[in-house]
């Protein structure tokens, strides 16, 4: 693997790890959800199936998708705006991973770039949201972890 390649992926993971410890319910719950999907895509490779930019990978297009609906949770219920933003750039991996299962073959470079860029602003995300908990946690400021249901007075 490429240095770059690694210096990227431990400093993804290191931003998970930090939120981990650092952030409040939701960041912990995008931590592990993200840090699910690195150990995963290394599990995956290890096991014999690296990604592959040339053709459809089904078995990391159902990754994606298992990893999405959670993150779908995580937007509806959380009290942050960071777990849209994550969803959404699930939601372009995941686009991307099945518009290729679906033609059957992929522009190398777009299949690149929809599945592998968004990780990048997954952790963004997740790191912006954990700094805000962080901050207002230091300002005394306290603003609940999840969204009232509907129906229940608080």
């Amino acid at each position: 693997m490429e240095l770059a390649i690694i210096l990227i992926r431990s400093a993804l993971i290191s931003l998970c790890l930090w939120s981990l410890l650092r952030g409040g319910a939701p960041e912990k719950l995008g931590a592990i959800l993200l840090l699910t999907s690195f150990i995963g895509r290394a599990v995956l490779s290890l096991g014999g199936l690296p990604v592959n930019f040339h053709a459809s990978n089904p078995v990391y297009l159902a990754l994606t998708a298992a990893l999405f609906l959670p993150a779908l949770a995580l937007a509806l219920r959380a009290n942050r705006i960071w777990p849209i933003v994550l969803g959404a750039f699930l939601l372009v991996e995941l686009s991307g991973h099945l518009s290729v299962v679906i033609l059957g073959q992929g522009w190398s470079i777009a299949y690149w770039v929809t599945t592998q860029l968004p990780m990048i602003g997954q952790v963004l995300a997740l790191t912006a949201g954990t700094w805000a908990y962080y901050r207002r946690q230091q300002a005394g400021i306290h603003a609940p972890d999840w969204r009232a249901t509907l129906g229940k007075q608080p």
